[in-house]
């Protein structure tokens, strides 16, 4: 059976930036396939997010209204309590049978993955898609390495042949961008021009996020 590839790329997006973006046109023009962007409401590993669930929102539905390519699933805002991965997967797999996700991960992130919520059950749902970033490499801790190495790919085409359980590699334009500076950036009150799209821009400014 060959799947359908849809990758997918979940965060905060506290707020969403061109490193974001850039990653996920680039991945969407590689696997020829659009990128779902997949906002979290409460992420249950982490602090809250400085901007609210509807602003994060606003801000990815206005960076991505004119790209085709990249779409929006709000899925885990619309949900009450706590976001993990993992339902989120079960429930779109469950959705679309014939599809084979792909979750877009940073390198360092994915390196954590052991302390992700019912990791095991996981990589029964996904493939995973590493892009590393600037100075973030980190190496695997030896039970997620055993399970890794051979699952490891530099084609594309192999994760339409199976339903889960490959890791693609890929090679994106590095932004040294990063939400944490951009919100202290704007809390000095400074501009984000050109780090994120004009009307992310506009929007921070008009509703005065994060200030």
């Amino acid at each position: 059976m060959s799947y359908t590839i849809a990758p997918l790329l979940g965060g905060t997006f506290d707020p969403v930036h061109n490193g974001h973006l850039r990653c996920a046109l680039e991945i969407s023009e590689w696997l020829k396939s659009p990128v779902r962007l997949v906002p979290s409401g409460q992420p249950a590993h982490r602090d809250a997010p400085g901007g609210s669930a509807s602003d994060r929102l606003a801000m990815l539905r206005a960076a991505t209204a004119t790209y085709a390519t990249l779409v929006v699933d709000d899925r885990e805002v619309r949900r009450a309590g706590d976001t993990y991965s993992v339902d989120t997967l079960e429930a779109l797999t469950a959705e679309e049978p014939g599809t084979a996700f792909a979750f877009i991960v940073g390198a360092d992130a994915f390196a954590g993955l052991t302390r992700w919520r019912r990791w095991e059950r996981l990589t029964e749902l996904t493939h995973f898609i590493l892009v590393d970033r600037p100075g973030q490499a980190a190496p695997l801790p030896e039970v997620l390495e055993r399970w890794a190495a051979p699952r490891r790919t530099r084609d594309p085409a192999r994760l339409a042949d199976a339903r889960s359980g490959l890791i693609l590699e890929a090679e994106i334009t590095p932004l040294e961008l990063s939400a944490t500076m951009l919100r202290g950036l704007l809390r000095a009150g400074r501009d984000p021009a050109f780090l994120v799209p004009d009307r992310v821009r506009d929007y921070l400014l008009a509703h005065r996020v994060y200030r």
